[in-house]
């Protein structure tokens, strides 16, 4: 079943909550006119709540050899040090031109010198740039380099500053939901047989696991009520262990289709879970990224579901 029955309840309760954390915004972006445009890189990260997060950059609670700086680049888990769960430390995956996101051994960073990749700067999905072979372009992020939050406490005057132009501020910017394009050079084929279609599936076809509705409802509630993002991390962590699955698997001609806008899909949501968990960093992205959130789901999700069954079923009408 599809998210957007939890992401259409969410967004009314989004309608009500939204002017109690746009008060919170609008007070403390007001304190907040003097900062520069550069992201802060303090020790101190500052909740719009009240609240103040203490985080370290050059911390590594985790130690796995990769600071919160670096984790953070990477895209990796802080308070883990295997995020990918394939055994091997984040820190030394990296240093040895491994992706610490993608599961060994199809783990390869490429282009890279043993010992050099920890000071990379990869792309927010934890890749390097242009060294992903199935994703020759990276997913076009909300606003791209811009900080959202610094740029509403700039364009808007303090005098105009309320809940209401907080939240048109969010709802006029645009999203990202074009589906980056898939290398087909790398997918491996299999004959087209029904016996070739149905191993496939049995890897390919398990679309629940992207659409957990009692995880993504939890994440919802912590988000709004405690501004934790930790379970869109792990949402985002779940969706790419999942298309790593997929990029293993074998691909008779007839699912091609369906294993590119699956790639593809999994590419974008992984990437729209990773600007919501990027909250601290930017409160208004990660508002416009929970959008961008339905919106993809609602495009994609019901064009999935229709062509596995075709697949599975391809004599029906």
């Amino acid at each position: 079943m599809s998210r957007r029955v939890v992401i259409v309840i969410t967004i009314i309760i989004i309608l009500s909550i939204l002017i109690a954390i746009g008060l919170f915004f609008v007070s403390s972006l007001n304190k907040q006119q003097d900062t520069s445009q550069t992201p802060d890189t303090n020790s101190q990260t500052a909740l719009p709540g009240g609240g103040t997060t203490s985080v370290d950059p050059l911390g590594d609670p985790d130690k796995d050899g990769l600071t919160n700086a670096q984790e953070s680049l990477w895209g990796t888990n802080p308070n883990n040090p295997d995020t990918d769960k394939d055994g091997y430390n984040d820190g030394k995956e990296v240093a040895n031109c491994h992706n610490p996101l993608i599961p060994a051994p199809n783990d390869k960073l490429e282009n890279c010198t043993v010992g050099s990749s920890i000071g990379a700067t990869p792309t927010p999905s934890g890749k390097t740039a242009s060294n992903d072979a199935f994703f020759p372009t990276p997913v076009k992020k909300i606003a791209d380099n811009v900080n959202l939050t610094q740029a509403y406490a700039t364009a808007v005057k303090d005098s105009d500053k309320s809940p209401v132009t907080f939240s048109q501020f969010i709802a006029n910017q645009p999203l990202e939901t074009g589906l980056p394009p898939v290398n087909d050079a790398v997918i491996k084929s299999a004959p087209d047989t029904p016996a070739d279609t149905s191993q496939y599936m049995t890897t390919a076809g398990d679309l629940e696991s992207l659409s957990d509705k009692a995880r993504l409802t939890i994440a919802l509630n912590d988000f709004f009520q405690y501004r934790s993002t930790y379970g869109f991390t792990t949402l985002a962590e779940a969706v790419e262990a999942f298309q790593s699955r997929v990029r293993l698997a074998s691909v008779p001609k007839s699912a091609l289709q369906y294993d590119k806008t699956l790639l593809a899909y999994t590419q974008l949501l992984s990437a729209t879970f990773r600007q919501i968990a990027d909250f601290s960093n930017d409160q208004i992205k990660a508002m416009v990224a929970i959008r961008q959130l339905d919106a993809i789901d609602r495009q994609y999700y019901p064009q999935l579901v229709q062509m596995k069954a075709q697949l599975l079923n391809p004599q029906a009408p």
